[in-house]
């Protein structure tokens, strides 16, 4: 494989001008000297127009791996026939140099001398300019730790603030878990510890025999609400863009039903079986005699018998 920085090499580093690709292929567009030179980035390369318009780069990665790049971000162009205007060009990408950047690594506006980019600045491997150097560690912050998967851990990461992280022994499922994912650079990886919303599976294989289970599931978040297609009172579950809309989430947040806190029933319910198998009547049909012990245990505070935070339908 040729030097990247070669005219004749097989790949190159090109950043994307133009996405709009209207077979909806995920095709991008990037320029490469000399070839590429006064074209329009937005005509396709016919015949029709002298073959003015910029080729089409097809994604490398198979469909059931969704990431593209955006525009201004950094690829790699693969080329069939590096020395043929009209080869068949490959990407990958986008290259992301650091955490930092995952919700955009900018390398704009295009230029044949290097940006003041992160992804410029991995690649140059140069620290005569300070400009290249690459960002600092993100490990130097205390406060983000928790934000970044181990090394050793298989993830599927968001731009933003969304993951799917995989351990030897658990998997996790989380949202909302920096606290400004597209604040400045200092803040952007900070960890959310207040109300992040998570799966959590973990299976721990202990073999303790004072231990009940091995395995476990916990559902974390402000408000958690396990609902159902095929319910008597009907939510709206299958919105094509948010599957549950904003205005869906109020009506289900105002009219699910509250669980209620098992313990607290359950305690409820025996006293007021010890108080109906004990009571007494001074007279037929005359209400019960009860002591003011009695009275409170079958008036208790029913808000504190439901879930705020958990419902059903």
């Amino acid at each position: 494989m040729a030097n990247q920085s070669s005219d004749n090499s097989f790949f190159k580093f090109c950043t994307v001008e133009y996405v709009d690709d209207s077979s909806k292929a995920l095709r991008v567009k990037v320029r490469i000297a000399p070839y590429d030179n006064g074209k329009d980035i937005t005509q396709e390369p016919c015949v029709e127009n002298n073959f003015n318009g910029v080729q089409w780069c097809f994604p490398m990665l198979p469909k059931m791996m969704h990431v593209n790049p955006k525009v201004g971000e950094l690829v790699v162009v693969f080329c069939q026939e590096p020395d043929s205007p009209f080869s068949q060009r490959l990407f990958l990408g986008p290259v992301i140099s650091q955490d930092y950047m995952m919700d955009y690594d900018y390398d704009f506006p295009p230029t044949d001398i290097l940006p003041k980019s992160s992804a410029r600045r991995m690649l140059s491997g140069s620290t005569a300019d300070k400009t290249y150097i690459p960002l600092p560690s993100p490990d130097g912050d205390g406060e983000n730790e928790g934000t970044i998967p181990e090394r050793e851990d298989i993830a599927i990461r968001g731009r933003g603030n969304s993951d799917i992280i995989l351990t030897d022994d658990e998997v996790r499922i989380r949202c909302g878990f920096k606290k400004t994912p597209h604040g400045t650079i200092k803040k952007k990886l900070n960890f959310n510890d207040k109300d992040l919303a998570y799966i959590l599976m973990r299976y721990r294989n202990s073999k303790d025999e004072v231990s009940s289970y091995d395995s476990s599931i916990n559902i974390v978040a402000d408000r958690v609400n396990i609902l159902s297609h095929d319910s008597i009172d009907y939510f709206k579950l299958g919105d094509r863009k948010n599957l549950i809309s904003d205005d869906e989430m109020d009506k289900i947040l105002k009219q699910a039903h509250e669980l209620p806190y098992g313990d607290v029933l359950v305690k409820f319910l025996k006293k007021f079986i010890d108080v109906f198998n004990r009571h007494t009547h001074p007279y037929n049909r005359l209400p019960p005699s009860l002591n003011e012990a009695d009275i409170q245990a079958l008036e208790p505070n029913w808000d504190n018998m439901l879930s705020k935070s958990v419902r059903i339908n």
